[in-house]
């Protein structure tokens, strides 16, 4: 649950935030940082993704198919990197890269699971001197449901445009279909 993930990382006002990847989880925890109070950073490769990022809060874009990852935040954040880091994505390598850009004693939250899960390769002598914080977030709690819930009846975070389609309950197959192509955030049966 993306509150929890967002919770447990402790986002401090005016922060710099580098969400990457753009799925609905990665829109969800852009969504929820800027509604923290920081400056969010988003990577993806999928410019569509990248420009409802930027709709959604996120202050800058990066397509690290187009441009180098590292060195763009450098640029961003004037050489002091980012505080916190979700890494929405199922990609070992991907930690590997998050950790060059993340701040001393910042927190790199691992939200998705990992296929295949294979090792990554970083310091533990830049754990010690950095103070840096690896977290996983998988287990959330009733608490952080009822906030979730609360937090989308009262509107503060609005999901409208992670909506892809909408499909009334006699068209179900039509919609798990639709939904199976991976090609839509996500698909709504209404009963």
């Amino acid at each position: 649950m993306c509150y929890h993930s967002v919770d447990t990382a402790g986002i401090k006002l005016g922060e710099m935030v580098l969400v990457i990847g753009c799925g609905t989880m990665g829109l969800l925890h852009t969504m929820l940082s800027v509604k923290k109070g920081a400056s969010v950073i988003v990577s993806d490769m999928n410019e569509e993704r990248l420009k409802l990022a930027q709709k959604l809060g996120a202050k800058y874009i990066i397509n690290p198919s187009k441009e180098d990852l590292e060195q763009r935040i450098m640029e961003i954040t004037d050489g002091k990197k980012v505080q916190v880091i979700f890494d929405t994505t199922p990609v070992a390598e991907v930690v590997e890269d998050a950790c060059k850009v993340l701040s001393n004693n910042g927190r790199l939250v691992l939200y998705s699971s990992f296929y295949p899960d294979k090792p990554v390769t970083f310091s533990p002598d830049w754990i010690h001197k950095s103070g840096v914080k690896i977290m996983g977030t998988a287990n959330s709690n009733t608490q952080d449901f009822v906030k979730a819930t609360s937090m989308l009846s009262e509107g503060i975070i609005n999901i409208k445009d992670l909506i892809s389609e909408v499909y009334p309950v006699d068209q179900a197959k039509q919609a798990l279909e639709s939904a199976a192509k991976g090609d839509k955030f996500r698909v709504i049966i209404t009963f």
